[in-house]
């Protein structure tokens, strides 16, 4: 989890303002989130829920380049992952990144039995999900990270 500094994380300004209208804003007591998912509506709904949780939602990536190009620049705490894009895949993006090393992540899918036959061991919510879902979704995401 993030720690609380006097300086701010470090988010992606533009992707900022053409989200919400706003400037990147202050340290949060959550975790600097990178959400990887090309539906816009399920992009922002989710976004909104995460700022609403204390969270820092530094950029929503919709694509497997963007992803992985977000995840080394902007280092998140949280990956919450779409297992599948209509540009790329999310599995991808996400071996691709753990190849440099370690983020906390878990995927969300609206087949979460096929996501889960390409990797077995990962933490997996069903689209639709609720808060508390949610939430027990971050939690063994951060437990994951733990172990590593």
């Amino acid at each position: 989890m993030a720690a609380v500094t006097g300086s701010q994380p470090e988010c992606d300004p533009a992707w900022m303002s053409r989200a919400s209208g706003k400037a990147c804003q202050t340290v949060s007591l959550g975790r600097k989130i990178l959400l990887v998912e090309d539906d816009v509506l399920i992009a922002m709904d989710l976004a909104d829920l995460l700022s609403a949780m204390g969270h820092d939602v530094c950029h929503i990536a919709s694509t497997e380049a963007d992803a992985v190009e977000a995840a080394a620049r902007l280092a998140p705490d949280l990956m919450i992952v779409d297992g599948n894009l209509a540009e790329g895949s999310g599995v991808s993006a996400m071996r691709q990144i753990l190849a440099r090393g370690f983020v906390a992540h878990f995927y969300i899918s609206g087949d979460p039995n096929q996501l889960l036959k390409a990797v077995p061991d990962a933490v997996v919510l069903a689209k639709p999900f609720t808060m508390h879902a949610l939430a027990n979704g971050m939690a063994k995401a951060a437990l994951g990270a733990r172990r590593n």
